[in-house]
């Protein structure tokens, strides 16, 4: 009868125990197994900041190279993002046999940081650089200042570490950055906060973004450069006019053009940027689009109006499947001489297509009128807000990168610097399709909301959690089973 009791008592919790530690073993090794071989995590985060997004995916998989991401945090310092880097960069390490992940205390290695800086980026404590294993000279470097972007809709921060390392893995592998140019010397506010935000996103798509000045004649414009005109106050040269026609008809180049009218402060037309547009059987509408429905323009303000983006065309594509909104302020419309589709010619085939259009309550009120915020007295109707020419020549072969033409015209210029995710993806498929490089078919990363708390635990932590629940849990309850069926052998 004692021994039937011993057994009870004492081999039962034996038991009991032997199997809670085994269970927990397996779920904490299959756990790790899933999340060191599958990248399997639970992401809580409103906007999956800690989730690679389909970009991040896609060049990843597309690696053709062994890649190091090196983040540079000193030892025992840490600044408000550095826990978010080494999530983050544990996160891509983890996703591919490809990536290896290292911390350089730059304090106790300088030459490490120094290595990657250069006469135009001098990289200080908390940057990271993604560089080619086997062939550092490759490399993409940004400071920790970089990752942070300001959304003026929302007035939040965000962190986008995850999409200037997704950019850095496509330059690993093309090893491309193709030359964007902002002309200048037409009163172009170039300082303006806003524009610079669209340029620092130009350059997270890997180009090299210059200004250019025409004038001086030191820089050829060649096939693959890209020109960004933006809200020009005077008119072009004759010569910068030449220029530019060379550029777009002999060497097939391609240019961005941002302008809701082209005049100067005192209204008078700037005949050349027209004669330009006119070149191409292209215009701007002599008027600013309003929205006679109160659903789709902010309140009170019908000429603050959201747009609906293209099916059909690649740079709008991916934001039409996604649902999501573009808006602008003071937009203008485009008209092509031959309305949309494709002109074909003896020599040259074009093509146009509309981007971004209004709704059907739209009105074109004349610019004279344009303070009029009733906009109700004029004909309702769609109107092209930003619109894709091509023009191909069809008298040579060649690929259609080496024999097309391509312009993209926006109607106003908080298209390509507005916060909506939208206009973002507007602007980074627009720059891509006219540089004739993927143009992409999935939305980019919004980035870590800086404005939500989030329990940022840091990998040592993380290392330490693990150890804990692995090992610790799994060893005090095999001593407390042992202690019950001591006490309990007796009975």
């Amino acid at each position: 009868m004692k021994e039937h009791r011993r057994l009870k008592y004492g081999g039962f919790s034996v038991i009991i125990t032997v199997l809670v530690i085994i269970a927990v073993l397996a779920v904490n090794v299959l756990v790790s197994y899933l999340e060191d071989r599958n990248g399997w995590k639970a992401d809580f985060t409103p906007t999956r900041a800690y989730t690679l997004d389909k970009s991040a995916e896609t060049a990843i998989r597309d690696l053709t190279c062994d890649v190091i991401i090196y983040s540079f945090i000193p030892g025992g310092q840490s600044s408000r993002y550095s826990t978010m880097t080494e999530n983050i960069v544990a996160l891509f390490d983890g996703a591919s046999e490809r990536i290896e992940s290292k911390n350089v205390d730059p304090i106790v290695n300088p030459s490490k940081l120094e290595q990657f800086s250069s006469d135009t980026k001098t990289l200080s404590s908390f940057a990271v650089v993604v560089a080619q294993k086997d062939n550092e000279a490759n490399y993409h470097a940004f400071n920790e200042d970089e990752l942070v972007e300001f959304n003026s809709n929302n007035s939040k921060y965000y962190f986008v570490l995850q999409r200037w390392i997704t950019s850095a893995l496509v330059y690993m592998r093309t090893g491309i950055r193709q030359n964007v140019y902002l002309l200048t010397g037409h009163g172009e506010d170039i300082q303006d906060a806003s524009l610079q935000v669209m340029l620092s996103r130009i350059r997270r798509e890997n180009f090299e973004v210059q200004e250019l000045s025409l004038v001086s004649g030191q820089t050829t414009l060649k096939q693959g450069d890209v020109v960004i005109v933006t809200e020009p106050k005077s008119d072009l040269t004759e010569n910068e006019y030449n220029t530019l026609i060379q550029f777009l008809d002999d060497h097939y180049g391609s240019m961005m053009i941002i302008a809701a009218r082209l005049i100067d402060d005192a209204g008078n037309k700037l005949t050349r940027y027209h004669n330009l547009l006119d070149d191409f059987n292209l215009s701007l509408e002599d008027g600013v689009i309003a929205e006679t429905d109160d659903q789709h323009h902010q309140t009170n303000l019908p000429k603050n109006i959201q747009l609906i983006a293209d099916q059909a065309h690649v740079v709008s594509s991916a934001v039409r499947s996604a649902n999501e909104p573009v808006w602008v302020t003071e937009a203008t419309g485009i008209t092509y001489k031959y309305g949309t589709g494709t002109t074909i010619g003896s020599i040259y085939e074009e093509k146009f297509s509309s981007v971004l259009t209004s709704y059907a309550s739209s009105v074109l009120v004349p610019w004279e009128y344009a303070s009029d915020f009733r906009a109700t007295d004029y004909e309702t109707g769609i109107h092209t807000a930003a619109g894709a020419y091509e023009r191909r020549n069809t008298g040579i072969t060649g690929t259609e990168n080496t024999t097309t033409t391509r312009i993209l015209i926006l109607g106003s210029q908080s298209i390509a610097t507005g916060d909506y995710l939208g206009n973002q993806n507007i602007l980074r498929n627009g720059i891509n399709w006219l540089a004739g490089k993927n143009a992409g078919d999935t939305l980019v990363s919004v980035g870590i909301d800086l404005t939500s708390s989030y329990v940022q635990l840091t990998q040592l932590q993380m290392r330490i959690w693990f150890a804990v629940l692995v090992a610790a849990v799994p060893a005090a309850l095999l001593v407390a089973g042992i202690v019950v069926w001591i006490r309990r052998r007796n009975l």
